[in-house]
């Protein structure tokens, strides 16, 4: 009895399967399995993406050749472009469209040319929903363009009936062309991404020049100037009540004059 159960021990201890690490899942290798996504995007829905970043540089013409380069690299474009200088800044607006898949990439870029960031932010917004809106709706008003179409066709010679049914043709076709407009446009935004960039290096020298204090010369001319500005206020004001004046000398007058008018 003990060699029987002996011999069915080792039979169940073969027939076993081996559970070694190779048979064993590998959560690392499971995960690395999965296709790589883009970080502002699940992989599904239309989304419309949009950045706006600050940031310093050292050397804003440098950083504009090296925006230039990454733009060229990744086949986006400058929609808009603004220089200007209030000192001591001297910075660039740009508006870059890039397609969606290069987008997280041109954005690393750009911001390596940093050598301090002010602020970042990304919004992704899904317009799958407003899409299948402006798709249904496009159905239902070509149906019905196709009916008026037929209605005008088969309707009789009353010319009132025609002008009625060719004006509601008419509005049908400018709000179909709304609402294919709104699609196109919604198509661009979701193809090309948008990254609005501001760029700023900070003109050391003039920050100096203008927290110096201004010298002796330039005060006493300062001084000069506020002195005849307060003269002119006051001669001015004084223009400006001329009737009191008037009031004051004529009452003045009739004052010295009146005991000789009563003694006559």
């Amino acid at each position: 009895m003990k060699r029987f159960t002996f011999i069915l021990l080792l039979l169940s201890a073969c027939g076993a399967p081996k559970m070694d690490e190779a048979s064993s899942p590998d959560p690392i290798t499971a995960v690395g399995d999965l296709p790589s996504t883009d970080l502002y995007s699940d992989g599904t829905g239309q989304l419309i993406k949009t950045a706006n970043v600050r940031f310093q540089v050292v050397d804003l013409k440098k950083c504009r050749e090296g925006i230039e380069t990454s733009i060229r690299k990744y086949s986006a474009y400058i929609e808009e472009t603004d220089l200007k200088y209030e000192n001591p800044l001297l910075e660039e607006h740009f508006t870059i469209r890039v397609l969606s898949q290069a987008f997280e990439p041109l954005l690393k870029e750009l911001e390596a040319q940093a050598t301090y960031i002010n602020y970042r932010k990304v919004k992704s917004d899904d317009v799958e929903k407003e899409f299948v809106d402006l798709e249904s709706r496009l159905k239902t008003k070509r149906e019905m363009e196709q009916r008026y179409a037929e209605i005008l066709r088969n309707s009789s010679k009353n010319t009132e009936d025609l002008l009625r049914t060719e004006k509601q043709i008419g509005e049908l076709h400018e709000e179909i062309e709304a609402v294919v407009s709104r699609m196109n446009f919604l198509r661009d935004q979701v193809k090309h991404s948008t990254i609005k960039l501001e760029v700023y290096q900070v003109d050391e020298t003039r920050a100096e020049v203008v927290t110096s204090s201004p010298d002796m010369t330039a005060q006493v001319g300062e001084a000069l100037s506020a002195g005849w500005n307060g003269l002119m206020a006051i001669v001015l004001l004084a223009l400006r009540v001329w009737p009191l004046w008037l009031t004051i000398v004529v009452a003045w007058i009739f004052w010295r004059n009146r005991k000789r008018w009563q003694s006559t």
